[in-house]
């Protein structure tokens, strides 16, 4: 099997403001396995706060692909991963598994939830992040997100004045009363 990484830059579309800093964009490090013309791909996204920047990433993604090298197929490379993963950043292993899959289904020419034994894939609700902003900027976009079928919204807190996030919660809540919240202060709060 041969291995391939890539950086990509995802642009936010518009700034993420959270209690410590605000982002504009984030990065990943794409995994792309190759096995007898098949490509299987998987990739993990940069994390200050696990101090994961693209540097390390390549780093422990090379150290996977080196390792991936010594098994005869994504299947046999697929058993291993538990064994091979222990000390292993989680978002490096899933990186990993996920090329590894892709790769496994394409060459059984079967979807992935079928090669976990599921007869549909498996359907999740996403929290959609509202940061830290005003109240009627979180409130329109409350609106937009509840009318496009986000059922979970993550609202960001930690402001300097604890009554701004109270008023952002207050105006998210009566712009998607039929959301379920979640409230995220990020460590922004003693």
């Amino acid at each position: 099997m041969k291995c391939t990484l890539s950086t990509v830059e995802l642009r936010l579309a518009e700034p993420l403001r959270i209690s410590r800093s605000t982002t504009t964009a984030r990065h990943a490090v794409q995994l792309s396995v190759e096995h007898q013309g098949l490509l299987g791909h998987g990739e993990a996204v940069t994390s200050v706060y696990y101090g994961l920047d693209t540097g390390a990433l390549h780093e422990w993604l090379h150290r996977s692909s080196r390792a991936l090298v010594r098994f005869p197929d994504p299947e046999t490379a697929l058993a291993a991963l538990p064994e091979d993963a222990t000390s292993t950043p989680p978002a490096v292993t899933a990186a990993v598994e996920s090329a590894l899959l892709d790769l496994a289904g394409k060459r059984a020419g079967e979807p992935v939830h079928r090669l976990l034994g599921a007869s549909a894939p498996p359907t999740a609700a996403t929290a959609r992040t509202i940061g830290i902003t005003t109240p009627s900027r979180a409130a329109a976009l409350a609106t937009r997100l509840a009318d496009r079928g986000f059922t979970v919204l993550k609202v960001k807190a930690g402001s300097a004045d604890p009554e701004d996030d109270i008023a952002r919660v207050r105006a998210v809540r009566a712009a998607a009363p039929g959301v379920h919240l979640l409230l995220d202060p990020n460590g922004g709060w003693s």
